[in-house]
């Protein structure tokens, strides 16, 4: 069945038995943004104030086909983070305390390498990830802080939601950087959900059409 190919009125009906439609932890998804994700699309809200003195900041929305326990444990796995968000080299533990990691961060491209330590904390009970930068070690960015958030979905299907804000170390070089470089960064920022989906979402018997790399530690 082609949802695009349905009649506006019947499309509304598939949408809403495919994925929760109410408010949760205040985000309310609209019509259209549900059928981005029932559609295999990303769903991205850069905030207002995004952009503004070299910081950047939004939310972006992903529909998982897999259940919370297979994305958990994908997160979990923190060596493949350079797999799930965008210009990441490494992200490495190096040190642990019951739920919290110390991971040292790797990231940048052939102009721009920036290293970085978070804390991350995983709270099982509520499938929340939270990071935020560590300020006491070495840094190449000024900010870094976000979430990421698990929603079970019919389906067995999982609903991830990303909050990100970063401050990127340009000082008086942003005039030369510019809003459209900004821009890029922030896409690639938001796409942070769009990537863990295509990594799940691997080639299987029971999803060939898929694309991405399977992850090591997620059972079929």
């Amino acid at each position: 069945m082609t949802l695009g190919k349905l009649p506006v009125g019947l499309l509304a009906i598939v949408i809403a038995g495919s994925i929760c439609p109410a408010t949760w932890a205040g985000i309310s998804l609209s019509e259209q943004e549900m059928h981005t994700l029932v559609t295999g699309g990303l769903v991205k809200r850069p905030l207002p104030t995004s952009r503004q003195n070299s910081t950047l900041a939004g939310v972006s929305f992903a529909l998982i086909n897999a259940p919370t326990d297979v994305v958990w444990r994908a997160l979990e796995d923190i060596s493949a983070w350079p797999r799930i968000f965008p210009n990441t080299h490494e992200a490495r533990v190096v040190a642990a305390q019951g739920n919290v990691r110390a991971v040292r961060m790797r990231m940048g491209n052939r102009l721009i390498k920036l290293t970085y330590f978070l804390s991350v904390h995983f709270d099982k009970d509520n499938l929340k990830v939270g990071f935020a930068l560590n300020k006491n070690k070495p840094r190449d960015v000024d900010e870094c802080r976000g979430y990421v958030r698990l929603i079970a979905q019919p389906g067995n299907r999982t609903l991830v939601a990303f909050s990100s804000l970063a401050k990127m170390p340009f000082g008086p070089l942003i005039r030369l950087v510019g809003d459209k470089v900004l821009g890029w960064i922030e896409n690639r920022m938001l796409s942070m959900p769009e990537r863990l989906k295509k990594w799940i979402e691997a080639p299987s018997p029971d999803n060939p059409d898929a694309t991405g790399v399977h992850p090591p530690k997620i059972g079929a």
